[in-house]
């Protein structure tokens, strides 16, 4: 048997390597005869639909992307076996983690150049890589580097929304923003890269600890590594490149490839050696110098009442400058001849002048949000509520009356938004809630809450829960008029029962040979109460489901051998034939023009409909309780239009 996977058309010669749940393989494409790399992820279990459409996204994301610095994609499909692969050209020059560290500077301008014009184009194509890292960049034959892997790349419209709370990309190398779960543009590549050529230059990580944890802790809390000597000249460029605010880096690949011309590579000259004629005459410069430095000194405290006046007056024209780019509404633009620029450099001041500008620049900056906040427009709100935040951290006016009464304003307005978002299942509101959330830091208390469950709020086929409820799954989002409906994702369970029971007064029942995992013995009768029960405890509509709708959404139940109860009863038809005597009357009525004696027909409920959790979907009618019938309850969701 072969070891390898069989794709037709390809012809696999060799293992090149593993990694997480990839196998990279070296093969021959028959009909073009060239030797190509397959990459084949083949998953099983719960997480196998994730993984799977990880390289789909790939493969989708490459098949977008024409550059010479970017790995190209042949075909991407499935093998005969079922696994996923996509098809690209096969490197031998090995990867960056196989290069020793450091490298020298001029290599790695080199590899920068090429690397930043690669994710320039990337970006342009709305592409986030999301996972630059030295196993990422592969060499041709000819040394040439290439960026590889878009495995974890985001697409132009990202989601903020958690998927099963998996965070994407490499401890070390990601942006502060992405090892925290939240949304990334592509500052954090560029951060990434910033990483990189840190880790090339120096031989180390700028941001290291044993766990993610620790780096991502570190990235908050410390300086990064410092540069030895030589390297000083980039300390700038790695302080916008390695900055924890996004808006702080640099803008685009092509603005951080351009930074790498302004950085002065070589090193200064070492300072000439001193001729030994000069040496004799140090002593006499040096009175000379002092002698000049005493002069200087004291015509400065001659002069030193008219040096005052033109400190007053110079500070005079700068506020008063401040106030007029306020005005101009300049506060944070453009860049240096602003606001916030000038008022920085009085941040150690506190007299009455400069708190009345920063409390003026503060308020221009808050008047902009109220328009966006009255009319629920979060998308416009966004860049407005950057900009204040930026400017509240700037002046570090937190604690201030003004900032404090600002932050209860946006309590206030948010918290009822994001429960609103809630109750409605929308997804749309919560992206654009959560970007600005993301941009409020430090999250207010008020919210923290809301936010975690605004960033679990599940799509149709995900799960999640009400408050004091069982685990739900979404199965249809309520409309601007259609309802929406959830139900319990598996049958009852023993803690919510005695959850029920308890709080109900009733005794817990003994139930032998109940189903694992269920509380069986559940009559018709108690699965409604316990519906009505479990109503008031969440403040929503639970009921028990009809057996079409348990039937339509089966797949979505956890398999049990239980069976669970409908609201559909099994109905019976009686019919009564007329006796002797009301035939005969209506065979009277008929020589009349009348209509003649007909049967009785009765219908009645005779036991309701169960269904069985096996997968199968049958069903059977019972009329009392057994010890495997229990219950999975519906939710229903009201239409958006009740909700306002």
């Amino acid at each position: 048997m072969s070891p390898y996977p069989t794709i037709t058309g390809f012809e696999f010669t060799a293992l090149i390597g593993r990694g997480g749940m990839a196998t990279i393989y070296a093969a021959r494409q028959l009909g073009l005869n060239r030797d190509v790399a397959i990459k084949v992820v083949e998953v099983n279990g719960a997480d196998a639909a994730q993984y799977m459409q990880r390289l789909e996204n790939e493969a989708q994301s490459l098949a977008q992307l024409r550059h010479p610095g970017i790995v190209g994609l042949y075909q991407y499909g499935r093998t005969n076996e079922g696994a996923m692969y996509y098809v690209m050209p096969l490197l031998d020059g090995g990867d960056l983690s196989q290069r020793k560290r450091p490298l020298a500077e001029d290599a790695v301008v080199a590899l920068l150049d090429q690397l930043l014009d690669a994710l320039q184009h990337a970006h342009r194509a709305g592409i986030v890589h999301r996972d630059i890292k030295p196993e990422n960049i592969l060499f041709d034959t000819e040394q040439r580097p290439l960026l590889a892997d878009f495995g974890a790349a985001q697409r132009a419209t990202p989601s903020r929304l958690t998927e099963a709370g998996m965070a994407i990309g490499s401890a070390g190398y990601m942006s502060p923003e992405q090892a925290r779960g939240r949304l990334v543009d592509a500052r954090s590549d560029l951060y990434s890269v910033g990483v990189l050529a840190f880790e090339l230059l120096v031989g180390r990580l700028p941001f290291e600890g044993p766990d993610a944890l620790s780096i991502a802790l570190a990235q908050v809390e410390q300086q990064p590594a410092p540069l030895p000597d030589h390297l000083s000249h980039w300390q700038r460029y790695f302080e916008r490149a390695l900055a924890l605010d996004p808006q702080q880096r640099f803008d685009s690949a092509a603005q951080m490839r351009s930074a790498l011309g302004e950085l002065h590579t070589r090193q200064s000259p070492s300072a000439p050696s001193e001729p030994a004629s000069t040496k004799s005459t140090r002593a006499t410069d040096g009175i000379s110098r002092w002698r000049a430095i005493a002069m200087i000194a004291l015509a400065l405290i001659i002069a030193g009442a008219g040096l005052l006046a033109w400190l007053r007056d110079d500070e005079s024209e700068r506020l008063a400058q401040i106030a007029a780019f306020i005005d101009a509404g300049q506060l944070v633009q453009p860049e240096g001849a602003n606001a916030l620029a000038l008022l920085a450099d009085f941040e150690e001041r506190d007299d009455e002048p400069i708190v009345a500008l920063r409390q003026r620049l503060i308020s221009a900056a808050w008047a902009p949000l109220q328009a966006p906040l009255a009319s629920g427009d979060w998308v416009g709100l966004a860049p407005q509520l950057r900009r204040w935040q930026r400017i509240v951290e700037t002046l570090q006016g937190g604690s201030e009356a003004a900032v404090i009464a600002q932050r209860k304003n946006l309590v206030e307005t948010l918290g009822p938004a994001m429960q609103q978002a809630l109750a409605r299942f929308d997804r749309n509101a919560a992206e654009a809630l959560l970007m600005l959330l993301d941009d409020l830091q430090p999250v207010p208390v008020e919210l923290a809450e809301l936010l975690t469950r605004l960033r679990q709020l599940p799509a149709v086929g995900g799960q999640f829960s009400d408050a004091n409820g069982p685990p739900l799954v979404l199965l249809r989002a309520p409309g601007q008029r259609d309802p929406g409906l959830a139900m319990m994702n598996a049958a009852l369970d023993e803690s919510l029962y005695e959850r029920y029971a308890v709080n109900t007064g009733r005794s817990v029942r003994q139930c032998d040979d109940a189903p694992p995992g269920a509380r069986g013995c559940i009559s018709l009768e108690e699965g409604e109460a316990l519906a009505r029960w479990l109503s008031t405890q969440t403040g929503h509509g639970y009921r028990l489901p009809e057996l079409d709708e348990l039937r339509a959404y089966a797949t979505h139940i956890a398999t049990s051998t239980a069976h669970a109860w409908s609201d559909t009863c099994q109905e019976v038809t009686v019919t009564t034939k007329p006796n002797a005597a009301k035939r005969a009357w209506g065979g009277i009525k008929k020589v009349f023009g009348g209509q003649g004696a007909q049967p009785i027909v009765r219908r009645h409920c005779q036991g309701h409909w169960l269904m069985h959790l096996d997968g199968s979907a049958e069903s059977v009618a019972r009329s009392a309780a057994a010890a495997d019938t229990s219950l999975v309850l519906m939710r229903d969701i009201a239409p958006t239009d009740a909700l306002q």
